[in-house]
């Protein structure tokens, strides 16, 4: 496997002790090396790696989490788990650091948006520094079918 990494029973056997920081590594390694984990799709079948070689190694770039209210995020969203791409940061913070969801051309008359898209727009918009109009643009559909996602108007699938 490229990068040592580290593996999860030496992370756990590091220091029995739980700890919210512990359990964010361990976590983290397991989306991106764990195939029957439910947010594999979203890390390692996208080749997001878990580059940390110990613990220690983690919680010296990290310290502890700051509150209940962090986690693990990184800062760059195609980029691993490594020293330097790593931050503790609220959900609020956290959504303004999404990946753009893969939507279809907008040519496409046929061309649907799925249930991430639909999330990711709402979040955008919920978190109160875009307009309707500049997520339409990110998004690349119309500022009508960011309207209705907003508001809920339609509830079946998106067409743009």
């Amino acid at each position: 496997m490229e990068g040592s990494g580290l593996a999860k029973g030496n992370l756990q056997q590091q220091n029995a002790s739980r700890t919210p920081s512990r359990e964010d590594a361990l976590s983290a390694l397991d989306r991106c090396r764990r195939s029957s984990s439910s947010d594999y799709y979203l890390y390692g079948a996208r080749g997001i790696q878990f580059l940390f070689d110990s613990f220690e190694q983690f919680y010296a770039e990290l310290g502890p989490r700051p509150s209940p209210k962090h986690s693990l995020d990184r800062v760059n969203n195609d980029g691993h788990y490594e020293p330097g791409n790593v931050r503790w940061a609220t959900a609020k913070e956290q959504a303004s650091n999404k990946r753009k969801p893969d939507v279809k051309d907008g040519k496409n008359p046929n061309a649907r948006v799925n249930d991430h898209t639909v999330w990711w727009i709402r979040g955008l918009y919920a978190v109160g520094r875009y307009s309707q109009a500049a997520i339409a643009e990110l998004a690349g559909i119309s500022p009508s079918c960011v309207s209705k996602i907003v508001l809920n108007k339609r509830r079946n699938k998106w067409s743009y």
